[in-house]
């Protein structure tokens, strides 16, 4: 299961940003978009049928589309996700050193 970031919220209930905060304590904004999009990831990592190859590649896509919305813990995370699947994968690693 990906790991949650504890996730703390500032200000009115109707505020569409959030924050988050890593285990190095580092702050970073979170989205209602960000939010939503992170839960499809893990309902498809946790319901995907397919085979293991498959998987693994949707992970590292849903980690580059993380990277280029500068979503960094969340790159990483799901790199991680990727690589505990398969430890060979040179293009996670390069993708957690960027």
């Amino acid at each position: 299961m990906i790991k949650e970031a504890l996730i703390i919220m500032f200000g009115i209930c109707f505020m569409s940003i959030i924050y988050g905060r890593n285990l190095d304590l580092e702050y970073f904004s979170i989205s209602t978009e960000d939010e939503i999009r992170w839960n499809s990831y893990e309902k498809f990592i946790e319901e995907f049928d397919g085979d293991l190859e498959t998987r693994v590649d949707s992970i590292l896509k849903f980690a580059y589309i993380e990277y280029e919305l500068k979503q960094f813990f969340k790159t990483r995370e799901l790199c991680e996700l990727a690589i505990s699947l398969n430890s060979d994968l040179g293009e996670a690693h390069n993708l957690i050193g960027k």
